[in-house]
């Protein structure tokens, strides 16, 4: 757990004590603390402690130097290779947008990834991208934290209309 971003354990750990708050207050003004109805106020602090041990959360794009790897590493793309870095009109069910990564081998080629939202691993493999490949082109996508752990992100489609 220590390739975690710093964020994301804050993140964490400021969720886990706004639960603990919220579930020693709900214990101190019930009567009988073993019920299960008093027992419930556990779970988002369960929850919390559980998706950073398992890592529920985290799923940062898997790139280095000089490739990225797309679905696993089964999909092996040179950093060099790649034209274009689009956004589609296209969500997935969390309404987070699929990215359209255009790539050349012996002819142009397309993966679609949805980058995850509480990392900065996209914003640091576009980077990574430009400067491997400054004609590239992409749409702009920005990670920001606010207070110093949650995440901000921003996407917009440079297209001209």
């Amino acid at each position: 757990m220590n390739n975690y971003p710093s964020h994301f354990k804050k993140l964490h750990v400021f969720i886990g004590f706004i639960s603990l708050i919220y579930t020693s207050a709900e214990l101190y003004l019930t009567d009988y603390i073993w019920d299960f109805k008093n027992l419930q106020f556990f779970l988002p602090l369960i929850i919390t402690i559980l998706s950073y041990r398992f890592k529920l959360f985290y799923n940062p794009i898997d790139f280095d130097e000089n490739f990225y790897y797309h679905k696993k590493g089964k999909v092996k793309i040179p950093i060099s290779s790649i034209q274009s870095i689009k956004l589609t009109n296209i969500s997935n069910e969390k309404n987070e947008p699929y990215w359209k990564i255009t790539y050349l081998t012996n002819k142009l080629e397309t993966v679609k990834i949805s980058p995850p939202m509480l990392d900065n691993s996209f914003a640091k493999f576009i980077e990574l991208v430009k400067e491997k490949n400054p004609a590239v082109n992409t749409d702009t996508f920005e990670f920001n934290l606010e207070y110093g752990f949650l995440p901000k992100i921003f996407w917009k489609s440079n297209q001209k209309e």
